[in-house]
């Protein structure tokens, strides 16, 4: 992108931006905190910096690691798919040495299926199959009905799970 592009110049631009992640300051129960590490919840700017800063390590780290027989998605979790014969420990180690805060974790398939998001994935022998998954934490804690909502928002989650369902689950899993 050129400069001209945008309103005002990119270094402008990039100490506004820093500007507003460095003021982290918050209040908790009626105390004034100063948030020293990561990007403040709730900021309009920390889920795209989120992702392009997971963007920039996967590019400069983490590809080279899983190696070009794997696969690797992400979408607020992420999801690597390695070749049997990968050494899961050796790969997890490797990743978790990139950055001291982004550390992950494992869960392997278990009778061919493996949990991503809310989504349980059912490998076949040449395909895969979709289904609904709960966390065991889950709590199915969504918009009250009689909460001063929207009904637009109301119906908006019925009908998210509904697509979701429709475009994502197999039809022997709509149930």
């Amino acid at each position: 992108m050129v400069d001209e592009e945008l309103p005002l110049p990119k270094d402008h631009f990039i100490s506004l931006v820093k500007l507003c992640v460095d003021f982290g300051f918050f209040e908790f129960a009626g105390e004034e905190y100063q948030q020293i590490s990561g990007l403040a919840m709730g900021s309009p700017l920390s889920a795209g910096l989120a992702c392009l800063f997971m963007e920039t390590l996967g590019r400069d780290h983490y590809w080279a690691i899983i190696g070009r027989h794997s696969t690797w998605s992400r979408y607020v979790d992420v999801l690597v798919i390695v070749p049997r014969r990968s050494c899961l420990h050796h790969t997890l180690t490797q990743l978790n040495s990139v950055h001291e805060k982004i550390q992950f974790t494992v869960e392997e398939e278990e009778d061919q299926k493996f949990p991503f998001l809310d989504t349980l994935i059912h490998r076949g022998d040449d395909s895969l199959r979709f289904s609904l998954h709960r966390k065991p934490t889950n709590k199915d804690d969504y918009i009250h009905y009689y909460s001063s909502h929207s009904n637009k928002a109301k119906s908006g989650v019925v009908t998210g799970f509904f697509l979701r369902a429709l475009r994502i689950y197999r039809p022997e899993f709509h149930d």
